[in-house]
């Protein structure tokens, strides 16, 4: 009978805290699905913003202003979120990084994510739809194919030319470094930094921050094709470069749309 007491009054503890529990995270939920979250930037001419959607689904992108009507946008990730004990987790279903975000009250504070967003908060904004975001999915399997394939019909190495590239029909820039390094921007805002290593005319970038590799194809001319960086919504951008230094010689062995608000 004591036995049974005991595990009564803790059952109805348990209870008792689930009751005080739910509440909070049914708010926790509203205050996250279905709005949308902006951070400053140091660019001023930028901003940043991640939508959450009902669906599960997240969309985070840059934006710029261009004209009174005319809003240049940038996804720079996109794939699923989820809620556990007081973060927001979400996965890029391209490139497979994940990033953390901190939920206090309608504040978000990053806990992991692009090396722009180190040490910054988000504030909600208001609501949000999947009516508000573009999203361009691309196939993993068939980027991977395409490498391949241009691997087989490519055999003969290109040079690669160390030094910037600009974007072709997109705003950002590209920095192939002779020690193995590089840099890619949009609008001076840094989207991604790390290493690279090369493979017949493949070459693999390795993002420090959040750990995941991009891929570019060594073209003619001065010339490499995304598959795919960040930002790159037809899989097959062409960035050309800009500045003259040194050459590499052969050794062996967006998501940006336009849109009008």
């Amino acid at each position: 009978m004591i036995i049974n007491k005991i595990d009564m009054k803790s059952f109805t503890k348990v209870v008792f805290l689930l009751m005080l529990l739910l509440p909070l995270v049914g708010r926790t939920q509203q205050s996250i699905i279905g709005n949308l979250f902006t951070m400053d930037m140091e660019q001023k001419d930028l901003s940043f913003d991640i939508h959450f959607l009902e669906n599960g689904e997240y969309c985070a992108e840059i934006s710029s202003q261009e004209t009174d009507d005319i809003v240049y946008t940038m996804v720079v990730s996109f794939g699923q979120f989820q809620l556990d004990d007081g973060l927001i987790i979400m996965t890029d279903v391209l490139h497979d990084f994940q990033m953390q975000l901190l939920i206090e009250g309608d504040t978000l504070y990053v806990q992991k994510g692009f090396g722009f967003m180190r040490d910054k908060k988000l504030h909600c904004r208001g609501k949000t739809s999947q009516d508000d975001v573009y999203i361009k999915a691309l196939n993993k399997d068939g980027l991977r194919q395409e490498r391949e394939l241009y691997e087989v019909q490519h055999k003969e190495l290109h040079e690669l030319a160390f030094g910037k590239y600009k974007g072709m029909y997109w705003d950002c820039d590209l920095a192939i470094n002779e020690n193995h390094t590089y840099v890619y921007e949009f609008r001076e805002c840094q989207i991604s930094k790390g290493t690279w290593e090369r493979k017949g005319n493949v070459l693999t970038l390795h993002d420090s921050s959040l750990d995941y590799d991009s891929y570019l194809l060594v073209g003619e001319k001065d010339s490499v094709i995304s598959k795919v960086l960040i930002g790159d919504d037809t899989g097959g951008r062409v960035f050309k470069k800009v500045q003259t230094t040194t050459t590499a010689q052969p050794k062996s062995g967006g998501f940006g749309c336009s849109r009008r608000k």
